[in-house]
Formats: structure tokens, C-alpha cells, sequence
């Protein structure tokens, strides 16, 4: 199992509690020392400009659902280049993606 640092990003965020913010600093160790997080590099942030041109011109979307599907992109394009899966709750915005720039989805909604 691997952590995208964009999710440890988005963790934080909405952490709010410092019983929380302990945890996923601890978590992010954790992840870290074994190797196993996630950080995008220039070409994850090259090809996610790609792709989120690619579905807006192919879906439409305007620039707030364009904004929204940054994370989503990094995310998917992180794990790619890794040939990892991303396991997701929020399959739909992950399956769009994968019409430009194929990637592996699992949806455990």
C-alpha cells in the first residue's frame, strides 16, 4: 500500500483536530520510511495539464470542476507512472481520467 502526499494533503486540510494532525504527521512517517509515499514529480504535473485539458474539451467542464479534478489528476498520475492502482471511493472523476491518459481504478464505493 502507498500514500499520495496530494491525499496527506488533502488529510490535513480537513483535519482540523490535533489528535488528527499528530496522527497523519505520524502516518506520513510511516509511509516515508517505508518508502512509500507518493510524490508528484514534474512530468505527474506536465501530463495532469494534459489530461485536464483533455476532459474539458472531451466533457465540457468548466473551470470549477476543472479546478476540483487537479488533486484527482496528480493522484492518478502519480500512481501511473508508479504502475500502481488507485483505490478509490470516487471512481467516476478516476474512470474520466483514465479516457486520456489510461490508469488502474478500483472503486470500493
Amino acid at each position: 500500500m502507498y500514500l499520495s502526499a496530494v491525499v496527506l494533503q488533502e488529510l490535513n486540510a480537513g483535519a482540523g483536530e490535533m489528535d488528527l494532525i499528530k496522527y497523519l504527521s505520524k502516518l506520513e512517517r510511516s509511509f516515508d520510511d517505508a518508502n512509500r509515499l507518493v510524490v508528484p514529480n514534474r512530468s505527474d504535473w506536465s501530463f495532469t495539464g494534459r489530461v485536464l485539458s483533455g476532459i474539458v474539451a472531451m466533457f465540457g467542464f468548466d473551470r470549477i470542476k476543472h479546478a476540483r479534478l487537479t488533486h484527482d489528476c496528480l493522484i492518478a498520475m502519480s500512481a501511473r507512472r508508479l504502475g500502481l492502482t488507485v483505490v478509490t471511493h470516487n471512481a467516476r472523476d478516476f474512470n474520466a481520467i483514465s479516457q486520456i491518459r489510461r490508469i488502474n481504478v478500483e472503486d470500493i464505493s
